[in-house]
């Protein structure tokens, strides 16, 4: 019986070949040359908790980790695309506002420290998230300051207002965002892209293995419930391909001793998938 792939290099054959067709050009270069594939064997040993709600109430908040002063300095690794005149569609007068006037600012280099947090603030919908994250791409653009208490609040937000798009292009181009996020935030991320995927819908179900891939690139070790929204939005896309995924997740999962959810289980019965 021929070996099946584990899911890390399933999730990097699918960012290799995604090439310009998606917004992770340069998460899937920085994969396949960077960092390369990686066994989640190598990380069982690790253990990474969920913030605290709380976790950006001060300055002296932790991070999951602790980057290096470069993570903060690096250079974006490319430039922003000019922005609309008019409000894009579902964003809201008051972000498109704060956020003309904070890209005037940077042009102009008079952007005040506490403007990005500002039109964080806000952030009610996915379109004002998008036009935020061009505001944090021109920001590290201007070299201005970037807070790591800041930085989580950022994601946070996404989150909470279901901005999985501009989430997952933040989180794939490291170089040009610099945001370090939690498990929580990636197991959001990856639950939020499961929602949306359809029947025989391959290429949401791409962004899904692009999300679980988001977990190993920041060396957060993926857990069952990462797992199990892998395994479900497989066999909410069904067919072959998504039966094939669903089957491999599963027995990586069972190979490395994470325990697959009975909620899973069922599924997979339901579908007829035998793993």
């Amino acid at each position: 019986m021929p070996r099946i792939p584990s899911v890390v290099a399933l999730v990097t054959s699918l960012a290799r070949a995604a090439g310009s067709a998606t917004s992770c050009r340069a998460f899937t270069s920085t994969v396949s040359v960077r960092r390369g594939p990686r066994s989640l064997c190598r990380h069982q040993q690790q253990r990474q908790q969920p913030l605290s709600s709380q976790r950006y109430a001060s300055s002296t908040t932790a991070a999951p980790s602790t980057p290096s002063p470069a993570f903060f300095d690096a250079t974006p690794s490319s430039s922003p695309a000019d922005d609309a005149a008019a409000i894009p569609a579902g964003a809201t007068q008051k972000c498109h506002q704060l956020f003309t006037t904070l890209t005037d600012a940077l042009n102009r280099s008079i952007a005040r420290p506490e403007s990005l947090r500002l039109l964080s603030y806000t952030v009610t919908s996915p379109a004002d998230a998008d036009l935020f994250r061009q505001a944090l791409k021109r920001w590290r653009m201007a070299k201005m300051q970037q807070d790591t208490t800041d930085n989580l609040l950022f994601l946070d937000t996404l989150v909470r207002v279901r901005a999985w798009e501009p989430l997952l292009e933040m989180l794939c181009d490291r170089p040009a965002y610099r945001v370090l996020p939690a498990r929580d935030h990636v197991e959001a991320l990856v639950e939020g892209l499961r929602v949306d995927v359809k029947p025989e819908d391959l290429e949401t179900l791409d962004k899904v293995f692009k999300g679980f891939a988001v977990s190993l690139y920041f060396d957060i070790v993926p857990g069952e419930n990462l797992y199990a929204s892998v395994v479900l939005a497989c066999l909410e896309c069904g067919g072959e391909e998504g039966s094939r995924r669903a089957l491999v997740t599963v027995k990586e999962m069972r190979s490395i001793g994470v325990e697959v959810r009975s909620d899973v289980i069922a599924a997979l019965e339901k579908a007829g998938v035998q793993a």
